[in-house]
């Protein structure tokens, strides 16, 4: 079992839980918060080897969790992963914002895990 740790940020609770599953299949620990405001709380404390982030949020968005990652010294170079069901603005707020890499939230979370072993490799 590897001892890397993927921070997931997901408003939904069975979206979060069926990520989280994936993820853990693939042999990684996996942190799993409400909102970007438990990931910046999260963040204050440890600091994950990936982060993976829906962008519509209570309370904290993903794209204002992506702009304090990229802030801050100690966690700018921490892998951002932005999920959406949604395309246009959105996408392209992600990646202004300095998202690692966008995907689909699809259900369908392979290509997820491929780019989290891609970046941790």
């Amino acid at each position: 079992m590897s001892e890397w740790r993927i921070l997931i940020a997901e408003d939904h609770q069975d979206t979060r839980e069926l990520i989280q599953m994936v993820i853990e299949s693939a042999g990684y620990v996996v942190i799993a918060k409400e909102d970007g405001a438990e990931a910046l709380d999260y963040l204050t404390k440890e600091k994950p080897a990936v982060i993976v982030t829906d962008l519509m949020m209570p309370r904290v968005s993903g794209i204002e969790l992506i702009k304090q990652v990229r802030r801050d010294p100690e966690l700018r170079d921490i892998p951002v992963i932005a999920m959406s069901a949604f395309g246009g603005g959105e996408l392209r707020q992600a990646r202004e914002a300095g998202a690692t890499e966008i995907v689909k939230k699809t259900g369908d979370f392979a290509a997820m895990v491929s780019k989290i072993t891609e970046f941790l490799s």
